[in-house]
């Protein structure tokens, strides 16, 4: 599947050829409709990569996944401090990069920031640039990991963390995910890949909940599994016989 937007609107994301530890070249972050200013999407330097606010259109009722990472996302502003965003290793791979974006997880905040990072490497990345100065804090930023296999994007768990990690193999899967209307209902399910189409039935989120407001967050963790998964979403919006539907490819190294 190669959107993780469940609606009509198309999110078009920057592909960018950003440098990797084998060689560096500058990423093209012109095709970003950037707002004017210092904090505008840009070139930034450092670890090659596109940061800033960009200006973005209105768009129709959606559900979006913002944010997978391995653990949740740990930092401390300061202009002096760098996140270490780390990747997963996917066997001997060594010349593919892994696509990763984060972005504001408040509605109408409109930042990201566009990266390529090599399987089982790292990035780091000065929160002093933008984060700072915009005041986006850890519980206001995710940040997804993607490749390419064949016509699917298959997402990644990334570690984002201000300190470097021992081993994330045993931490949560935590998703988190953001609809632009108001829901009457959020569910998901997830099973293995090899488990075919065998999906397990449907888990309400919260069980308590009884709808969820349109910017509202929907933070999911699931316990870690080697392999490749399938995370399935649906939300039923308000008033409305109409389902947003989600299908997600995770691989676990």
């Amino acid at each position: 599947m190669r959107s993780w937007t469940a609606s009509v609107h198309v999110l078009a994301f920057a592909l960018l050829a950003l440098h990797l530890p084998a060689g560096a070249e500058q990423a093209d972050c012109g095709q970003i409709r950037a707002t004017p200013g210092a904090l505008g999407y840009q070139f930034r330097g450092g670890d090659a990569r596109c940061e800033g606010f960009y200006q973005s259109t209105v768009s129709a009722a959606s559900l979006d996944l913002l944010s997978l990472t391995a653990g949740a996302i740990e930092f401390q502003l300061g202009n002096d401090k760098t996140v270490e965003i780390v990747t997963p290793r996917v066997g001997s791979a060594t010349g593919i990069g892994f696509h990763v974006q984060a972005r504001a997880l408040p509605l109408n905040t409109y930042y990201r920031m566009d990266a390529t990072i090599a399987p089982g490497s790292s990035m780091r990345w000065p929160i002093g640039h933008v984060l700072v100065p915009a005041n986006l804090t850890a519980d206001t930023i995710g940040v997804l990991a993607w490749t390419e296999e064949g016509p699917n994007r298959v997402l990644v768990p990334v570690s984002v963390s201000q300190r470097t990690r021992a081993s994330t193999d045993a931490a949560p899967l935590v998703f988190v995910l953001r609809s632009s209307a108001d829901l009457d209902e959020l569910r998901w399910r997830s099973w293995k890949k090899d488990d075919g189409a065998r999906a397990p039935a449907w888990q309400k989120y919260p069980a308590t909940q009884q709808m969820l407001r349109a910017g509202g967050l929907a933070r999911v963790a699931l316990e870690p599994a080697k392999g490749t998964s399938f995370v399935e979403f649906a939300a039923k919006l308000v008033n409305s016989d109409r389902w947003l539907s989600l299908k997600l490819n995770v691989l676990q190294p």
